[in-house]
């Protein structure tokens, strides 16, 4: 056999061999559900309930759908992790922009769960299955408390950029001009 047959099989072997596979790996979990088994929990947590969704629970697991799709986006590169990314996204905004009732929520998260992460005996099926992980949602926080924690934050920015100051000058002695002026007569009469 020449060379030049020799590379074209060797291409064409190749190529076949990559067009024939899947690009994301073997079929099963895009990604490895105990990396994310808190953020799993948690929207296991809201969807599983019988409350309908209202301002503020709406507002929460849109959040949570938002945070598990940010830390998908950061850690997984799969091309079908990205696609499911997009997916958990397009859910975040659903919920927000329409009334969504908690019943479609659930449907949607359950079959993403489902593509992404496959089965794990953690995973939530139903109402009547107790939630192992005991997440419960917090309240949004009222006007008076986001207007103390904006007081306090805006404390913290100011204490850290004055130690960012008070750093940069470390080493160079600081002189109270007082000082100076009653102590170095003192300090004149001891050293003669």
């Amino acid at each position: 056999m020449r060379p030049f047959q020799l590379g074209l099989i060797t291409i064409v072997v190749a190529l076949v061999g990559c067009a024939s596979g899947n690009a994301d790996g073997p079929e099963g979990p895009i990604a490895d559900p105990s990396r994310y088994q808190v953020d799993i929990e948690g929207l296991d947590a809201l969807t599983f309930t019988d409350r309908p969704l209202n301002d503020g629970t709406r507002q929460i697991l849109a959040n949570a759908f938002d945070d598990l799709s940010n830390k998908l986006g950061h850690s997984e590169r799969s091309r079908a992790s990205i696609l499911k990314t997009r997916e958990i996204r397009a859910v975040s905004t659903h919920i927000r922009d329409t009334d969504a009732s908690i019943d479609s929520v659930r449907t949607q998260w359950v079959s993403l769960r489902t593509e992404l992460f496959g089965d794990e005996p953690w995973f939530r099926h139903s109402l009547d299955e107790p939630d192992p992980s005991g997440w419960k949602p917090q309240p949004l926080p009222d006007a008076y408390t986001l207007r103390d924690l904006d007081f306090v934050i805006g404390r913290l920015e100011r204490l850290a950029s004055k130690g960012r100051r008070e750093a940069r000058n470390l080493g160079e002695p600081r002189v109270d001009p007082d000082y100076v002026r009653n102590e170095y007569p003192a300090l004149a009469q001891k050293w003669r």
